[in-house]
């Protein structure tokens, strides 16, 4: 592609800020040429028309009678005389001409013409209604406002009323100036306007020209200077000694190729840092994902699934299997306020101590409130945090299930028979707030087909576009329908329901399950 000259530049900014200019400003001369024209033309005529009215008997126009006949009377011929004398008078006249009054409202007859050929005979009708002006020349001197036609052509036109004494109307002078003699006028107008573009073109290109060279030694040199710092040299800098706005922005430039140059250092470092980060995370992550249980307990009763899905890298959500030995097999859910690293260490210290603590053989209720002693002693304080959890053994032997609940969103308990779902309620506040916490304990006595679905929060706050949430209602009737299926079916449902429900790119909660079914 072929370059343009800067001086070339110039001089083409100069002459299209003239086209615009120009288009502008000749063509509102233009029209307020045409309107002041017209206005102008309105007034000569309405003055014409007037004072030409001098020149005609009132008692001589009214002797005429309009009809055919009078056109061979010598007071017609002295009336017609007179018109041409009125229409010679100013080469911009193009006809003159009487009308009277008949008794048909809106319709006037010639009572003479100055035209020579004689296309308008004496007493011929003529429709005045379609000429407004025309009919307000009965009060006195006016003229149309717009060019209009009849069937002899455009014309522009003034009248003014012919009175006797004693204010009786005799009949209405009429002057009409023709479109044709109207454009001659608005030609000479167009064709200075054209001239004076023209000649403006001109000179503008030849001024950007002259611009241009004074501009573009400095101009150059910047572009250089610029050139040389995007090439990498950081170091180098643009001198130009110009004192104006020129010299401002190289020392701009020279001013940004050094922050740049501290700018990338900087990034480097920052950019090593958060790989570092990111790696650590990405190490955090692999090993919350390893404090998760792999594998399903190859328990003959129960039937289980569970996943855990955290909103960031690594999450503040946990479910486990505990095995305290006997007959017994325990389950948990936890969720630790927060998201993302910290929400994630506070779980994993408190998990650490909830591991020890369900090695003893003690009752859920003791366990969580165990549970909650040692994290308030080691591990609130200094992180101010806290943790919801649910914990339930369920003995094998018996099928009864007892339970407690730290705050926990209640998991659903869906009968495998009546459908019938209930809401296993908290027992007592979050673990890591208030030390010597008591907290209640139940239990129900499960059978075959029945469900237990535990959740954190982030399935039933999960929110739509529109700011609506899930809700425990949906996680009901969703519970109801896939009670049937296999637990890893229900915990897919339930996953899918919630995605679709929220229909937003990004994940703005972890969400876990944990599913039971008693075989």
């Amino acid at each position: 592609m072929r370059k343009t000259s800067f001086k070339t530049k110039i001089a083409l900014v100069f002459f299209a800020a003239y086209l615009v200019l120009s288009f502008f400003y000749v063509g509102l001369f233009y029209h307020r040429a045409v309107v002041v024209q017209k206005s102008e033309l309105r007034t000569k005529l309405m003055q014409l028309s007037d004072l030409s009215t001098n020149l005609f008997s009132p008692a001589v126009v009214k002797g005429i009678s309009p009809e055919p006949g009078s056109m061979r009377g010598g007071a017609y011929k002295e009336v017609v005389e007179k018109l041409r004398v009125v229409r010679d008078a100013d080469p911009t006249i193009d006809d003159t001409y009487i009308l009277v009054d008949t008794d048909k409202p809106g319709v006037m007859k010639f009572l003479a013409n100055a035209d020579e050929e004689g296309i308008v005979e004496c007493g011929e009708e003529y429709d005045a209604s379609r000429f407004p002006e025309l009919m307000k020349a009965h009060k006195g001197p006016t003229a149309d406002r717009e060019i209009a036609s009849d069937r002899w052509g455009w014309w522009l036109s003034g009248y003014a009323p012919i009175k006797a004494s004693d204010g009786t109307l005799a009949g209405i002078l009429g002057i009409d100036i023709s479109a044709a003699t109207i454009a001659q006028m608005r030609a000479f107008v167009t064709r200075t306007a054209v001239f004076a573009f023209i000649l403006g073109a001109v000179l503008s290109f030849a001024v950007g020209r002259i611009v241009s060279f004074f501009l573009a030694r400095p101009i150059v040199r910047l572009i250089g200077g610029i050139n040389t710092v995007s090439a990498g040299d950081l170091d180098h800098r643009i001198e130009l000694g110009t004192g104006d706005e020129l010299e401002n922005i190289a020392d701009h430039l020279n001013k940004m190729a050094g922050d740049l140059k501290k700018h990338i250092a900087e990034l480097t470092e920052t950019t090593a840092e958060k790989e570092r980060l990111n790696r650590e995370l990405e190490i955090a992550a692999e090993l919350q994902k390893a404090m998760l249980p792999e594998y399903k307990l190859d328990i003959e009763e129960l039937d289980l699934a569970g996943l855990s899905l955290p909103a960031k890298q690594v999450g503040g959500d946990y479910f486990d299997y505990i095995t305290p030995g006997g007959n017994n097999v325990g389950f948990v859910i936890a969720d630790a306020t927060g998201k993302g690293l910290p929400g994630s260490i506070f779980m994993t210290n408190s998990k650490s101590i909830f591991k020890v603590v369900t090695t003893e053989d003690i009752s859920p209720s003791k366990v969580i409130q165990k549970t909650n002693d040692l994290v308030v002693k080691n591990v609130s304080p200094s992180a101010a945090m806290f943790v919801t959890m649910f914990y339930g053994i369920y003995d094998k032997g018996s099928k009864i299930f007892r339970y407690t609940n730290a705050g926990h969103n209640g998991p659903l308990y869906v009968d495998g028979v009546t459908s019938e779902v209930k809401v296993l309620n908290a027992h007592g506040c979050p673990v890591g707030i208030l030390e010597h916490q008591k907290y209640g304990e139940d239990e129900i006595r499960l059978k075959t087909g029945d469900v237990i679905i535990l959740y954190t929060d982030g399935v039933v706050e999960a929110e739509n576009t529109g700011k609506e949430m899930f809700g425990l209602n949906r996680l009901i009737d969703l519970a109801r329908d896939v009670k049937d299926l296999t637990s890893d079916e229900i915990a897919g449902r339930i996953r899918d329901a919630v995605f679709a429900f929220s229909d937003t790119p990004v994940q703005t909660d972890d969400l876990t399950l944990l599913v039971i079914k008693v075989k």
